[in-house]
């Protein structure tokens, strides 16, 4: 029995190491992105920093700073990643009952595909999905071979609708697509990565001097 149990254990740490064995995570700090907000007609370009890392109820957050993306003008998120599970969770506050850590599951890089739980950021109840998870070699040209995860949100009555996701490792959050509600016309929208500076590489497409950007909202037409 005692010897089983060893098994056991060991079995378990082997495969926790062997998932989170060459796992690049996301969202290091000082790392900066930039998005594209489409919607018909309107493309507007915006950027991103990892700024501070906070403890927040025993738990390492990163604080991502969000400029001019419209119409928020800059704002703050946060994301944790449990390194044992490889789920990644956001903001930092009350979530629903399958939320942990006081944040809610934002998405998972080894949860299989299907996986259903309930999101509930900002008050808002959602149905989310792990829709697909595969391995992409080519994110920027760059060689890696990283973990790509979707996720789609269902919402109900009396606003029906889905919202999708997406994610990579090394990258975070990537891709945004929503079918309804934008925030300037109301209707479908988008949001998109562009480009990353991540440990002084820079990735994909980079155009904005974030120093010099303002804080005041404007539509910069790309």
């Amino acid at each position: 029995m005692f010897r089983n149990v060893i098994l056991i254990l060991f079995l378990f740490i082997s495969s926790s190491v062997a998932a989170r064995d060459g796992f690049i995570a996301p969202f290091k700090l000082g790392s900066y992105y930039e998005y594209i907000y489409h919607e018909t007609g309107t493309n507007i370009r915006y950027s991103a920093r990892i700024i501070s890392e906070e403890k927040i109820n025993g738990f390492i957050y990163k604080k991502m700073e969000i400029y001019n993306e419209p119409p928020m003008n800059k704002y703050y998120v946060r994301y944790y990643l449990d390194t044992l599970t490889l789920n990644l969770y956001g903001g930092a506050g009350p979530g629903c009952v399958d939320s942990v850590y006081s944040s809610w599951l934002e998405t998972g890089f080894n949860l299989p595909t299907g996986y259903i739980w309930n999101d509930c950021p900002y008050g808002t109840f959602f149905r989310s999905s792990i829709n697909s998870t595969t391995k992409i070699t080519n994110i920027f040209g760059t060689s890696d071979t990283l973990c790509y995860v979707k996720r789609i949100d269902t919402l109900g009555a009396p606003i029906e609708g889905t919202t999708s996701y997406s994610y990579a490792e090394k990258f975070g959050y990537m891709y945004f697509y929503r079918g309804y509600g934008s925030p300037l016309l109301g209707g479908a929208y988008s949001k998109s990565m562009v480009g990353a500076v991540i440990d002084g590489v820079t990735y994909g497409s980079v155009l904005l001097d974030v120093t010099k950007i303002s804080v005041k909202f404007r539509l910069g037409i790309i």
